[in-house]
């Protein structure tokens, strides 16, 4: 199967491994099965198949969305598209149904998905993509109201023409301390790599979904502190 268009490199392997774990599963339950493999012990098979790939996908998905990647509609829509796509490869790959014709196979995806969409899995996803939405709001930058006056100028430190965020550059060193982290470390947990966590640590200027990323991946971290986008220094 293949991903959905701008899912991310370095999140496919966890899904990639969930379709092999679901492959293997699935051959012991046809072995086990002793060629009793139809009906209802198939249909729980199927289901099972789909279900170990799909949520797997969706959390990386989800994690995607915090990253940025994906909006709110667009994961919505990558996640109904995938599932379906999901549980009509597991038809393809059903005996029983292999030669029933494209219209049966695509009954039986429907029917599959509906399933799935009525189960815990699918209810505590809905939770998990309500904490990215969550997440999403808090990082974004706050819009200044057109009824209110504008906020007073920043005072910054220049160096010719550049903006020194030297606040920001500190704050980041201390929260790299508090995890005993580098500014190496923090692309592995899905941050802004090398290059752009030392400009902000010289104080230069980056883009705020660069910060968006920064928070991302400094909350990786499983015991220090969580910081939120709003806790970033403006200077």
């Amino acid at each position: 199967m293949d991903y959905p268009s701008g899912f991310p490199k370095h999140l496919q392997p966890a899904v990639d491994a969930a379709i092999h774990n679901a492959e293997i599963e699935l051959i012991n339950a046809r072995k086990a099965a002793r060629g009793e493999f139809w009906g209802p012990t198939e249909r729980r098979a199927i289901l099972k198949w789909v279900k170990s790939i799909f949520f797997v996908f969706a959390d990386q998905a989800c994690q995607a969305g915090r990253e940025d990647i994906w909006s709110g509609p667009s994961l919505r829509r990558v996640l109904d598209d995938y599932l379906y796509k999901v549980a009509l490869t597991a038809e393809y790959k059903s005996p029983s149904s292999a030669g029933a014709g494209d219209h049966y196979q695509k009954s039986l995806a429907s029917s599959t998905t509906a399933k799935i969409k009525e189960s815990d899995e699918w209810a505590e996803l809905q939770g998990k993509l309500k904490a990215v939405a969550e997440f999403r709001a808090a990082s974004a930058p706050q819009a200044v109201s057109s009824t209110q006056p504008p906020p007073p100028p920043i005072a910054t430190e220049k160096t010719g023409d550049t903006t020194k965020f030297l606040k920001r550059a500190a704050w980041f060193q201390e929260r790299l301390d508090d995890r005993e982290w580098d500014h190496n470390t923090l692309e592995q947990h899905n941050g802004p790599d090398h290059k752009t966590n030392l400009k902000i640590l010289a104080g230069r200027r980056v883009t705020t979904k660069v910060l968006a990323r920064l928070i991302v991946g400094l909350n990786a971290h499983r015991t220090a502190p969580k910081v939120k986008y709003s806790d970033i220094p403006k200077t």
